[in-house]
C-alpha cells in the first residue's frame, strides 16, 4: 500500500512547513501515528532551512505522540530537543510550550522535581492562552506533589481563559485534574460533575483520547461510590476509545481488576490483572508494574493458585526493591510468604513469618501485620514451640478491643488460638464467637476496607477454627452451628451497587476514599494516625446506621440461624450438610429431631469420581456422539454415580432412612 502523500513545499515553503508542523501537533494526542508521519516529513527540510521554530513544533508533536503511546523515554528525548530548538529560534513561546509538554513527560517518568523546574520556567515564558495551558499543567504537577490548594487555585484561574478561547481540550484536562482533588476531599458529586463536563467538551470538540481518560476517571469515581456496574460500563467505554488508537492502558486494566476483585469475580480479576502486568511491562511503566504484580499474586492466592501467586509475588518484590519503595516492599514480601506457606507449610519457620510482621507493623500496615503475627504463632504451634507461639499470639491479641474492625477480628482469632493452646477450649470458642460478632456487625463495610486483596485472603478463618474444634470434639450440633456460620461468612460479598439510604452510601464512599488515602500515605512513609481514626469513626457510623435501618427485618446474610431454627422447619424431612476441612469430608444429618456427625473420608477419592461426571454428561448431551461412545459414557456415569453413592450417601442411610431429603453441599460438591 502506498504511503501518505504529504506536501510541505509550495510558493511559501516556511509557511507550508509551519502549517504542517501545527497540524502534526494537533494530531499528536488524537492520531499519534498520523502525527508522527507528518512530523518526520517536516523535520529535515525545516532543519536544512534553519526554521528552528518549526523544528521545535515538530519535535514537540513527536514528543506528545510518544506520550500518547506511553513511550516515555522517546517522549522526553523529543521534548528536550523541542526546547533547544525553541531557544535557538529565540522564541520564548516555542520554548515555553515545549517545556510544558516536557514537564508532563517527566511526571509520567517519575521525576516530579525536574517536572516542577520545567513548568516553572514555562510559566515565566508564556502568557495569554498559552499561559493558561501552562497553569493547568502546573496545577496537575502541584496535585502530584500534594499541593491541592495551589492546584485548585491554578485551575480556577485558567478555566475562564480556556473557555473564552474555546480550548475544549485543555478545559477538559483541567476539569479532569480537578475531579481527582474533589475525590480526595470526598466531594464525589462535584468530581462526577467535572468529569461529565469534561466528557461533554471532548464530544463537542471530537477529542477521542481525552474522552477515554474522562471515561476511565468516571469509572473510578463510580467504583468509589460503590456502583460496580456503572464503573465497569465506564471502563468498557474507555477501553473501546483507547483501542481506536491501538492503546492498551495498564492503568485502566488495574482499575478494572481491583473492582472485579472487590465483588469476588476472581477469574475475570485474574485475567485482567495479568493483562495489566503485560501492559505495564510492554510500556516500560515500572512505577505501576509491581502494583499490578502484587494484585495478581493476591488474586491467585485467593483462587488457590499457589504457583501463580508465588511467581507474581517474587516479581513484585524484585520491582519494589528496584524502585526503592520500601513500604510497598513489605507488602510484597508478605504476599511472597503467604504463597510459600500455602505451597509448603513446613518450609517456613515461625521466625521467617515474624520478620514481615515486624516490618509491616513498622510501616503502618496494621491488618497484614496481625495476619503475619498469627501465622507465626500457628507455625510455632505446629512445630511444638509453645513459648514462641504464646509470644506471637499474645502480641496479636492486644488489638481486639480497639481500632479498625478488620484488626479486631484478627486479634480475636489470635486470642482464640492462644486459649486453645493453653487448653481453654470453652474460652477459645468464646473468642471465636466474639471475632465473628465483629465481622457480622461490620459486614456493610466489606469491600470498603478490603481495597488491598491480601486483607481478604483469610476471610472465614474464625468460623473454620470453630468447625475444626467441633469436629475434634465429635459434637454434631456444634459442628452444624459452626458450618452454618462458615457458610454465612463465605456468602458475605460487597454489594454491586450502593445502598438506597443516602447517608449510608455517603459514609461507605467516604470510607473507601479514606482507605485509599491511607494506603497512599503508608506507601509514602507518612504517618496515618488521623486517617485510621477517621476509618474507625466511619466504621462505627456505618455499623450504627445499619442497626437503625430496617428494624427487625434487617439483612441477615452474615448471620447463621440457631440449630433449633434449622431443625424446626424440616418436619418429616431430613437434612444432610456436608462439611469439608483440611482435605477431609464430614456430614451432619438432622432427622427425626436427632443431629448426628459422620466422617466420610478423604476428599481426594470423591473428587476423582466427580471428575468423570461432566465428561460423561457432555458426551451424552452431544447429538453427534456415536452409539459406542454413548454407551461408554453411560457406563462411566453409572460407575461414577455408584462410587459417589457409596462414599456420600451409603454411610448416612441409617440416619436418613426413607425421608424426603434436603442436601447442603460443599462448594466442590
Amino acid at each position: 500500500m502506498a504511503g501518505t502523500d504529504i506536501v510541505v513545499a509550495g510558493p511559501d515553503p516556511e509557511a507550508a512547513l509551519e502549517t504542517a508542523a501545527a497540524e502534526a501537533l494537533r494530531l499528536a494526542a488524537l492520531d499519534p501515528a498520523a502525527s508522527r508521519a507528518l512530523s518526520d516529513a517536516v523535520l529535515q527540510p525545516a532543519r536544512l532551512a534553519g526554521h528552528w521554530s518549526v523544528v521545535s513544533t515538530a519535535e514537540r508533536a513527536l514528543g506528545v505522540a510518544a506520550m500518547s503511546l506511553s513511550e516515555l523515554d522517546p517522549a522526553v528525548r523529543h521534548l528536550r530537543a523541542a526546547v533547544r530548538a525553541g531557544q535557538r529560534a529565540g522564541s520564548r513561546r516555542c520554548a515555553g510550550e515545549a517545556r510544558m509538554s516536557l514537564a508532563s513527560a517527566l511526571v509520567l517518568r517519575g521525576r516530579p522535581a525536574q517536572a516542577w523546574r520545567e513548568i516553572e520556567a514555562a510559566i515565566g515564558e508564556l502568557d495569554g492562552l498559552a499561559g493558561a495551558r501552562a497553569g493547568v499543567q502546573r496545577a496537575g504537577i502541584s496535585q502530584l506533589l500534594g499541593r491541592d490548594d495551589d492546584a485548585l487555585e491554578g485551575v480556577r484561574r485558567a478555566l475562564p481563559v480556556l473557555r473564552r478561547a474555546g480550548d475544549g481540550e485543555w478545559a477538559a484536562r483541567a476539569l479532569s485534574n480537578r475531579s481527582v482533588i474533589h475525590v480526595a476531599r470526598r466531594s464525589f458529586a462535584a468530581a462526577e460533575a467535572d468529569l461529565i463536563e469534561a466528557a461533554r467538551l471532548c464530544a463537542e470538540h471530537d477529542l477521542e483520547l481525552p474522552a477515554a481518560i474522562a471515561e476511565q476517571n468516571l469509572g473510578c469515581v463510580r467504583a468509589q461510590c460503590g456502583d460496580v456496574p456503572a464503573a465497569l460500563r465506564h471502563f468498557d467505554s474507555a477501553e473501546q476509545r483507547y483501542r481506536r488508537f491501538g492503546l492498551v492502558k495498564g492503568s485502566l486494566l488495574l482499575d478494572r481488576a481491583e473492582v472485579l476483585l472487590s465483588v469476588r469475580l476472581l477469574d475475570e480479576a485474574h485475567s485482567t490483572a495479568q493483562a495489566a502486568v503485560l501492559a505495564f511491562e510492554h510500556q516500560l511503566r515500572g512505577v505501576h508494574l509491581p502494583e499490578a504484580q502484587l494484585l495478581l499474586s493476591t488474586v491467585a492466592l485467593v483462587q488457590g493458585d499457589r504457583e501463580a501467586a508465588l511467581t507474581a509475588a517474587d516479581a513484585a518484590v524484585h520491582e519494589f526493591r528496584r524502585l526503592g519503595r520500601t513500604r510497598s516492599l513489605t507488602l510484597a514480601r508478605y504476599a511472597q510468604l503467604q504463597a510459600r506457606v500455602v505451597a509448603s507449610p513446613g518450609g517456613v519457620t515461625p521466625a521467617q513469618a515474624a520478620r514481615p510482621a515486624d516490618e509491616l507493623g513498622a510501616a503502618g500496615w496494621v491488618v497484614p501485620a496481625l495476619e503475619a503475627r498469627v501465622l507465626a504463632g500457628r507455625l510455632a504451634l505446629a512445630r511444638g514451640n509453645r513459648s514462641a507461639a504464646r509470644r506471637h499470639l499474645a502480641l496479636a491479641s492486644r488489638a481486639r478491643f480497639a481500632g479498625p474492625a478488620d484488626a479486631r477480628a484478627r486479634a480475636w482469632l489470635a486470642e482464640a488460638l492462644l486459649r486453645r493452646a493453653d487448653g481453654r477450649r470453652s474460652g477459645a470458642l468464646a473468642a471465636l464467637s466474639a471475632g465473628l460478632r465483629v465481622v457480622e456487625e461490620h459486614q456493610a463495610t466489606l469491600g470498603a476496607t478490603e481495597l488491598r486483596a491480601h486483607v481478604s485472603v483469610h476471610r472465614g478463618e474464625l468460623a473454620r477454627s470453630g468447625l475444626e474444634m467441633a469436629l475434634e470434639d465429635g459434637n454434631a450440633r456444634r459442628a452444624l452451628w459452626w458450618a452454618e456460620r462458615n457458610r454465612a461468612t463465605a456468602l458475605l460479598q460487597r454489594p454491586a451497587q450502593p445502598p438506597a439510604d443516602p447517608t449510608l452510601a455517603a459514609d461507605l464512599a467516604d470510607l473507601r476514599a479514606t482507605m485509599a488515602e491511607l494506603e497512599q500515605t503508608r506507601d509514602a512513609g507518612l504517618p496515618g494516625g488521623t486517617l485510621v481514626q477517621r476509618q474507625v469513626r466511619l466504621e462505627r457510623q456505618i455499623r450504627d446506621r445499619c442497626r437503625t435501618l430496617g428494624g427487625g427485618s434487617r439483612d441477615r446474610r452474615g448471620r447463621a440461624q440457631p440449630v433449633t431454627e434449622l431443625i424446626a422447619p424440616l418436619g418429616d424431612a431430613a437434612l444432610v450438610e456436608y462439611l469439608e476441612l483440611d482435605g477431609s469430608l464430614h456430614a451432619v444429618t438432622v432427622a427425626g429431631g436427632k443431629v448426628r456427625l459422620h466422617e466420610l473420608g478423604q476428599l481426594a477419592g470423591i473428587q476423582e469420581s466427580l471428575g468423570y461426571v461432566p465428561f460423561a454428561l457432555r458426551r451424552l448431551g452431544n447429538p453427534r456422539t456415536g452409539a459406542a461412545s454413548r454407551a461408554a459414557a453411560a457406563a462411566m456415569l453409572q460407575r461414577a454415580a455408584s462410587a459417589l453413592d457409596t462414599m456420600l450417601m451409603a454411610p448416612l442411610r441409617g440416619a436418613l432412612q426413607d425421608r424426603p431429603l434436603v442436601v447442603v453441599p460443599t462448594g466442590g460438591l
